[in-house]
C-alpha cells in the first residue's frame, strides 16, 4: 500500500511511519517543513504525483500556551 503520513517528523508520525514500513507499505513521510497542511493547493500538489492509497494525518500544533495565545494558527491546523 502507498501511504502518505503528514506530521511524519512528530512523535506519533515517526511511530506510525516505522509501523507502516515494517508492514511493507511504501511510505512518504511529510513534515511541517515539507507540507503546510493548512494550504489546500500545496496539499493537492504534493499528493497528486504520489497517488497514495491512504493519507494518515498526524500533523498537529503542540504547545498549549502558544495555541492559547495565538489561536488563529491553531484553528487553521485543525481544519
Amino acid at each position: 500500500m502507498k501511504v502518505v503520513i503528514t506530521g511524519a517528523g512528530g512523535l506519533v508520525g515517526r511511530a506510525l511511519t516505522t509501523h507502516c514500513v515494517a508492514q511493507g507499505d511504501e511510505v512518504n513521510g511529510l513534515d511541517h517543513r515539507t507540507l503546510d497542511i493548512t494550504d489546500a493547493a500545496a496539499v493537492k500538489s504534493q499528493l497528486a504525483p504520489i497517488k497514495p492509497d491512504a493519507v494518515l494525518n498526524c500533523a498537529a500544533r503542540t504547545g498549549v500556551d502558544g495555541c492559547e495565545s495565538h489561536p488563529n494558527p491553531a484553528q487553521r491546523a485543525k481544519g
